[in-house]
C-alpha cells in the first residue's frame, strides 16, 4: 500500500510546479569527505534558512530609526537599502544579509547595530516520501528543520530507520546527498542533525529491514530519480546507494556545463 502511495505521489510532483533546466552532459563528483556530516574542520553545519524572491525581511539599526526597513526581495533577488544601494538578498542566509548592511554602513556610522529579521516567506515546496506516516509534498511558508517536516508527514513508521534517512539538496550549480541520523539527535544531542530545510528539499526515509537489496534501490531510484532528472537532469541512483549504505556520509555532485 505505501509502495503504491509513494509511486501516486512521485508522478503527482513531477506534474506539479516542477521547473525544468538544461541537462548537463555529464555527472562530476567533488571533494567528498568521508564521515557523517562530510563537513571540513570549521565549516559551518547549516547556513539556516536561504532567503528568496519574494520574502520579506525587517532591518533595524540601533538608534537609527531613519534606517529601520521592512523590505521584499523583488523578482531579480535584490533589495534596495539606504547608504548601501542594490544588494543580491536571494541565496543568503539573514546573518549573511545582516552582515553585508552592517559593512556597508560602516563608512557612514561607527560601529553599526544591524539586526535582520525575516517576517515573511514566499511559498516553498519540499518532499517528504518513505516510511512516513502522510508521504507527499509540503508546502512551508516558515522556517522548517527536518523534525518538524517528518513532524508534519505523521512521523516516521514503525518500519522506518531514523540513522539513514537521506536528504537531497539542490544548489545553483550542484547538488547534494546527506545522510541524516535523527536517532543521534536525541541519544548525543547531536544537532548537526537538526538541519534546516530549503526550498525543493526531498527528504526519503527508507525501511529499518531490506529483503532485497537490489530490488529496494531500484525501487528508490524509480521514486527519487524522475523529480531530480527533471529538476536538473541528473539520475541519482548510484550516488543515493553510496550514502544508503554507509560508504559516504555526504556527497556533493556538480552540475555546472
Amino acid at each position: 500500500m505505501i509502495t503504491r502511495i509513494v509511486l501516486s505521489i512521485a508522478i503527482f510532483v513531477i506534474a506539479w510546479g516542477c521547473s525544468p533546466l538544461p541537462r548537463i552532459k555529464e555527472t562530476k563528483l567533488m571533494e567528498i569527505e568521508n564521515s557523517q556530516t562530510g563537513l571540513k574542520e570549521g565549516e559551518a553545519v547549516d547556513r539556516g534558512f536561504i532567503l528568496g524572491v519574494g520574502d520579506e525581511v525587517r532591518i533595524t539599526v540601533w538608534r537609527q530609526d531613519d534606517l529601520n526597513r521592512v523590505l521584499r526581495i523583488d523578482p531579480s533577488g535584490k533589495v534596495f537599502y539606504p547608504l548601501v544601494g542594490d544588494i543580491e538578498a536571494a541565496g543568503l542566509s539573514a546573518e549573511e544579509l545582516r552582515r553585508i548592511i552592517t559593512e556597508g554602513l560602516s563608512d557612514y556610522i561607527d560601529n553599526p547595530q544591524v539586526n535582520v529579521d525575516i517576517t515573511s516567506f514566499r511559498n516553498r515546496k519540499i518532499y517528504v516520501l518513505g516510511e512516513v506516516k502522510k508521504p507527499g509534498i509540503l508546502v512551508i511558508q516558515d522556517a522548517m528543520n527536518i523534525m518538524d517536516a517528518l513532524l508534519n508527514s505523521g512521523g516516521p513508521t514503525r518500519d522506518a530507520d531514523q540513522t539513514k534517512i537521506i536528504l537531497i539538496r539542490s544548489h545553483p550549480e550542484q547538488i547534494e546527498l546527506r545522510s541524516i541520523d535523527i536517532k543521534s539527535l536525541f541519544k548525543t544531542g547531536d544537532k548537526s542533525q537538526m538541519v534546516a530545510l530549503q526550498k525543493d528539499d526531498i527528504i526519503y526515509v527508507p525501511p529499518s529491514f531490506i529483503a532485497n537489496v537490489d530490488r529496494f534501490f531500484d525501487h528508490l531510484a524509480k521514486i527519487i530519480d524522475p523529480i531530480v532528472e527533471i529538476e536538473r537532469g541528473i539520475v541519482l541512483g548510484d550516488e543515493i546507494e553510496r550514502i544508503f549504505t554507509g560508504e559516504r556520509g555526504r556527497i556533493v555532485i556538480s552540475t555546472e556545463e
